[in-house]
C-alpha cells in the first residue's frame, strides 16, 4: 500500500478541515441566525448567497475538475457541450409534458441519488490516496452509500408516515407508497 504525501488527506490537513469542515460550521451559523424565519419567507439576498454559494459549492469542485482542467476538457469537451443543453431539453419536456408536479417529483429523487454519491465520490478520493483499489469493495462502498440514502427514502414511502423530506413539497408526489 502507498503511503499518502499529506498523511491521509486529499490536499492537506488544513485544506481538508476547511472544504469538509467549513461548510459545517457555515450550515451551524446559518441555521442559528435563521431559525425563526420560516422557510417560505427566506429574502432573496440570503437566499442566493446560502443556495448558490454553500449548498452547490461541491459544483465548484466539479467545475474545476472538469473545466478547468485542461486534460479533461481535452478528452471530454464533446460531453461538455451537449450535456447542459441536453438536460434543459429533458427537463422542459418532462415539465411541459408530464406537467411541473412530475418534474419536481423526478427532481427529487435525482437529488437524493445525487446525495447518496457524494459520500462516495469522497470515499473513493481518499482511498485513492492511500493507493486502494479492490474491485469487489469498490462496489461495497458504491452500494452502502447508496443503501444509506435509500433506506430513509423508502421509510419515508411508507403509507400513513408524514412527508418528512422537504424535497417533495414543492407541488411533487412520491412516484410510489410502501405499506406499513
Amino acid at each position: 500500500t502507498k503511503r499518502p504525501t499529506h498523511g491521509g488527506c486529499i490536499v492537506s490537513p488544513a485544506v481538508d478541515i476547511l472544504c469538509f469542515g467549513g461548510p459545517i460550521v457555515a450550515a451551524v451559523i446559518v441555521m442559528q441566525a435563521t431559525r425563526d424565519v420560516p422557510n417560505h419567507d427566506i429574502p432573496l439576498h440570503w437566499w442566493i448567497p446560502l443556495g448558490v454559494v454553500i449548498d452547490v459549492a461541491h459544483v465548484w469542485g466539479t467545475i474545476y475538475r472538469t473545466v478547468l482542467d485542461s486534460e479533461a476538457t481535452t478528452r471530454n469537451w464533446a460531453l461538455y457541450i451537449v450535456a447542459g443543453p441536453g438536460l434543459l431539453l429533458v427537463t422542459l419536456f418532462v415539465n411541459l409534458v408530464f406537467g411541473t408536479q412530475v418534474g419536481w417529483t423526478l427532481l427529487a429523487y435525482y437529488a437524493i441519488y445525487h446525495f447518496a454519491k457524494q459520500p462516495f465520490g469522497i470515499l473513493c478520493l481518499y482511498k485513492a490516496r492511500f493507493g486502494e483499489y479492490c474491485p469487489v469493495e469498490h462496489q461495497w462502498d458504491y452500494w452502502t452509500c447508496i443503501a444509506g440514502a435509500a433506506i430513509p427514502t423508502l421509510l419515508s414511502h411508507v403509507v400513513g408516515q408524514k412527508d418528512s423530506l422537504d424535497w417533495f413539497s414543492m407541488d411533487g408526489i412520491f412516484l410510489f407508497r410502501l405499506p406499513v
